[in-house]
């Protein structure tokens, strides 16, 4: 006799077939996620995932929102913790960030939903709010440390630290990887160039120079 199916509310089915499909991603990459794939994994109909995620898009975009909606959590708790000053909120962040605990899901899923952004219109932009979402938020955390920064300025040091946290995802797996010490000394160089003063010769009108 077959196994009766499990039956979930909405909101439950859609977070199994949504957590089916990251792992299928974590472990075998963007290429075999599929609908059908998922289905048979979750144990259930095609037709069930279907009528939830119409198609593979529809699913993809489900996959990048549950993972910004996890970064945010995680960044925007250390940028915001109570107690703490400017300093050490920003540290801890960029800590994070470069992946000076390994968050190694994190790393792989990213390096795939780049690739996927790659080719599709809505994962690109679902990905460039996150992006802009991390920006706002260091950006805030460097103006509380060194205030009367030109607004280009804050942003060109925002970009810079993003930049460098996103090379070290995307060699986390590779053989020549960074160690922990290579992120810690990556954190310092970066905590330097967010807190520095002011260069002499900037355009007082806010205009960054390099």
């Amino acid at each position: 006799m077959k196994t009766p199916r499990q039956r979930l509310d909405p909101d439950t089915r859609r977070a199994q077939i949504v957590r089916t499909a990251l792992d299928v991603l974590l472990e075998s990459g963007y290429a075999a996620v599929s609908i059908k794939n998922v289905a048979e994994r979750c144990g259930i109909r095609l037709s069930t995932v279907q009528h939830h995620y119409p198609g593979k898009p529809r699913l993809m975009a489900a996959v990048i929102e549950e993972v910004a909606d996890r970064c945010i959590r995680k960044y925007g708790h250390l940028a915001e913790a109570s107690g703490a000053d400017a300093r050490e909120r920003l540290r801890a962040t960029i800590g994070a960030l470069c992946g000076v605990e390994p968050d190694a899901e994190i790393d792989t899923l990213f390096v795939e939903l780049w690739a996927y952004a790659r080719r599709d219109a809505n994962g690109a932009a679902i990905l460039r709010a996150l992006y802009d979402q991390g920006r706002v938020m260091l950006s805030r955390l460097i103006e509380e440390l060194v205030p009367g920064l030109a607004p280009d300025e804050v942003r060109q040091r925002a970009v810079t630290i993003m930049a460098a946290a996103d090379g070290l995802a995307a060699i986390s797996s590779a053989p020549t990887a960074v160690g922990a010490a290579d992120r810690r000394a990556t954190v310092s160089h970066l905590m330097d160039l967010a807190k520095a003063p002011p260069a002499a010769g900037d355009d007082p009108d806010g205009e960054y120079r390099a």
